[in-house]
């Protein structure tokens, strides 16, 4: 498993799409109107003949007389690309599907084949209860009882993905037990 060095802040993760209606748009700046003043920190046109921030509904928004009327778009996020960079562009047949709080895994052995649904809370769980507990051999990740080395492969594999995707929701449910996260 080939974890990326890259990490994303959470705007870059929810990917932030805003929408407003067009009767509420004038000819001045659209960022301005659509994203508010902090448009203007990263724009191009920003102190340049071009600059539309300074007339109409966007210099009434970066004066502070006029509220910015987009409003977020919550849309779902697909992680199958994140799944993919996370295993270096090779996902192992065995893992069928992943989300921020969650990572659904094909497991077998004798009773034949199961899918597993590994939750933050799960990996927490077992960190809190089962890696602990050397006088067994068997472990237990999200009631799926096997022998521990197995197990406990598993349940590293399922942190380091929500390392990668929802650290801080891992840092929380930890924080409840007691556990303190190694980044």
């Amino acid at each position: 498993m080939n974890t990326p060095q890259k990490k994303y802040s959470t705007i870059e993760k929810l990917g932030q799409v805003r929408t407003t209606k067009q009767s509420e748009l004038d000819a001045s700046c659209w960022g301005i109107q659509v994203w508010g003043k902090e448009h203007c920190k990263k724009c191009e046109f920003k102190e340049t003949p071009d600059c539309g921030g300074n007339s109409g509904n966007a210099k009434l928004i970066r004066e502070g007389k006029r509220q910015v009327k987009s409003k977020i778009l919550r849309h779902k996020v697909d992680y199958s690309d994140w799944l993919a960079e996370f295993y270096g562009w090779d996902v192992p047949g065995y893992i069928l599907k992943a989300g921020k709080t969650f990572i659904k895994i094909r497991v077998s052995d004798w009773r034949g084949e199961q899918d597993l649904r590994v939750t933050v809370e799960d990996v927490v769980d077992y960190y809190y209860y089962w890696a602990r507990n050397i006088t067994s051999g068997c472990r237990t990740l999200s009631g799926y009882t096997s022998d521990w080395r197995p197990i406990d492969t598993l349940a590293k594999e399922c942190l380091e993905w929500f390392k990668f995707v929802n650290i801080e929701s891992l840092k929380r449910k930890g924080r409840k037990h007691g556990i303190i996260l190694k980044e």
